[in-house]
Parts: C-alpha cells; structure tokens; sequence
C-alpha cells in the first residue's frame, strides 16, 4: 500500500517487514503480543517450565535468550516500576517512545 509505514521506518530495523505482508493473517487477540517482536530459535529448554530460547529482531545481542515471556517483556520494556529485576538487559536498540509503543499494545491485549 502506498504510503504505509513498515516497522523498519518505525524502528530502524532493515529486517523488520510491512503491515501489508501480514493481510492474509487473522489478527487474534493475544495476552502475549510481545513474541512477534523476538525470534523463537529453540524449543522449550529442558528442566525450565515455559522457557523457550529467542532472538530479539532489533538485533541489539547476536546471542540468543532462554527465557519465558516475562523476560521477553523485560528485554522490550525494560525494568518496570514496582517489579523486581529479571537479570536481562533492556533492549539497546529500543528508544523510550518505542518502548512505551510496545507498552502500549500489551496493554491492550
């Protein structure tokens, strides 16, 4: 579609892909949106209950995470107030205005 901004104008990511590229899907709702920012490359890790090892696709770390979806939301949101530490860095590559975005679409879902 003309005119139509992509993730890559967005967040700066080159390999990030357009809102037309996903028409054919059906947009469920889901309570955890944050996956479709991350890459699974792994399935769940043996001896861990819902850990499963995952890219970030802002490419802010080349190795991959093993961790459950609260570390996902960690890495992309960065440390919320009132809530203890995971021990996982906050995305490098994620400016404050993207964070409060993503924030934004969890909160919806």
């Amino acid at each position: 579609m003309a005119g139509e901004e992509g993730y890559s104008d967005f967040f700066g990511s080159n390999n990030a892909a357009k809102a037309s590229d996903f028409e054919d899907e059906v947009d469920e709702p889901t309570k955890t949106p944050l996956w479709k920012y991350v890459t699974v490359v792994g399935s769940y890790t043996k001896g861990f209950r819902g850990t499963k090892t995952w890219l970030c696709n802002f490419n802010c770390r080349e190795a991959p995470f093993a961790r459950s979806y609260a570390h996902v939301r960690a890495h992309l949101l960065g440390q919320q107030f009132g809530h203890k530490s995971k021990g996982i860095s906050t995305c490098s590559r994620l400016s404050k205005e993207m964070q409060m975005t993503l924030k934004h679409e969890e909160d919806k879902a």
